[in-house]
């Protein structure tokens, strides 16, 4: 994915599909599903909250209160050069 398809992405473009109890993978809508390209990163619930692993920075997990703050999060991905802070 581009950095400017990163930048146009919305909060609606994010799609949470569960895994497991307490894992989600994160998917963009705006990409066929199944390909590479649809994959934006992982989330698991531990006892803080949320954990996020991008598939941009496998080797960074950041920590979010919810959901929708990991989804807010990644529509804003791409827009900033700094790595995102949860």
């Amino acid at each position: 994915m581009t950095n400017s398809s990163c930048a146009n992405r919305a909060m609606a473009d994010i799609s949470f599909d569960r895994l497991s109890p307490t894992e989600w993978r994160i998917s963009d809508r705006r990409f066929p599903a199944g390909s590479s390209e649809c994959v934006l990163g992982f989330v698991a619930r531990d006892t803080d909250g949320f954990v996020l692993t991008r598939i941009s920075r496998p080797w960074e997990s950041v920590s979010f209160a919810s959901l929708d703050h990991v989804a807010r999060a990644l529509a804003l991905d791409g827009r900033f050069s700094a790595p995102l802070v949860g």
